[in-house]
């Protein structure tokens, strides 16, 4: 058994998790994997509700887990707040509060949209950032310096 802690947030994440939710259901369905999740609360929708982006008790349940699932977080309603309580500081602190340092999202890039972007020049087609590793393929090393 998996246990998972959907993170909805704010927007359009409960959608989004709704989703998620069948997702890892028929996941689960035809790999014959359980998966227990529970909801958590972090972002504005933690704001309302308590006062703090990222509430003790979800990054608590966060680290006893197995995986996150943070679907969005923020919203003009909270654009006034001070820094440190917007709902950004949720994905901050589920970051330091896990040793994490990025979100790694897997992504294609299209040949004909490399110069589009002044990130895809640097990590796509082919192109790397860091060491080449010693199997012919590349490597990404960066540490929080780096960021």
């Amino acid at each position: 058994m998996y246990r998972i802690v959907l993170l909805p947030g704010d927007g359009i994440g409960p959608e989004i998790m709704a989703v998620a939710e069948k997702v890892l259901s028929a996941i689960g369905a035809k790999f014959h994997l359980t998966f227990e999740c529970q909801t958590a609360l972090a972002g504005g929708a933690a704001i309302d509700a308590t006062g703090h982006p990222l509430p003790q008790e979800t990054l608590t349940l966060c680290q006893q887990s197995d995986a996150v699932l943070l679907a969005a977080v923020g919203g003009e309603k909270w654009d006034s707040l001070p820094s440190h309580l917007r709902p950004e500081q949720a994905l901050l602190g589920l970051r330091s509060g896990l040793n994490l340092f990025a979100n790694v999202r897997p992504a294609k890039i299209l040949p004909q949209l490399i110069d589009a972007s002044t990130e895809a020049g640097s990590c796509g087609g082919g192109r790397h950032y860091g060491d080449s590793g010693t199997d012919g393929g590349h490597l990404f090393r960066a540490t929080q310096g780096h960021l």
